[in-house]
């Protein structure tokens, strides 16, 4: 019961500077039958990516966390464009983690984390930016952090910073 007890002590404080990560996404042609609209994504496409048609994705998490607990992902998006951009799926992954004091008794990696993702749409005027924050969204619907219970000791997390790359399917509007 102790061991449970510390378990939940265990607290991975979230530095904003740790987890503010950009993802550039790049413009991309749809199929033939769509040729009139424009897709943004994560790349990896066949399409040759436009320099200036690129819009970033960035966020932050401030609360500490702990076993079984969630952080809300406050996401900011920037509209690079000079047209409207229509944005879903965004998606966190945790790409890293610096757990100083983990050791191989004491593990902390990725795998102790997982994102839940936003699924609503966000439009972002031309040349502008948004954060979820700041269209009034509750943190419940913000992309949620949250730290994994396990069960084995997770005392290797504490002090963590974690690594985040953010990914998003946008869509220019005319």
């Amino acid at each position: 019961m102790a061991s449970l007890a510390r378990r939940r002590s265990v607290a991975v404080k979230i530095t904003f500077a740790a987890i503010v990560a950009v993802a550039l996404l790049w413009l991309i042609s749809c199929a033939a039958s769509q040729a009139d609209e424009q897709l943004l994504g994560a790349g990896g496409a066949s399409a040759t990516p436009e320099p200036d048609a690129v819009f970033d994705v960035s966020g932050s998490a401030s609360t500490t966390l702990r076993p079984g607990a969630s952080s809300p992902i406050d996401v900011r998006i920037d509209n690079t464009q000079d047209e409207r951009l229509a944005v879903s799926e965004v998606r966190v992954d945790v790409v890293s983690v610096d757990a100083p004091r983990a050791t191989a008794t004491l593990p902390c990696s990725v795998d102790d984390f997982t994102v839940t993702p936003t699924v609503r749409q966000i439009e972002v005027e031309a040349g502008g930016f948004v954060t979820l924050s700041g269209l009034g969204w509750s943190e419940a619907s913000w992309p949620q952090l949250r730290m994994l219970e396990t069960d084995v000791n997770q005392d290797g997390c504490i002090g963590a910073e974690l690594g985040l790359t953010f990914h998003a399917v946008g869509r220019l509007i005319p």
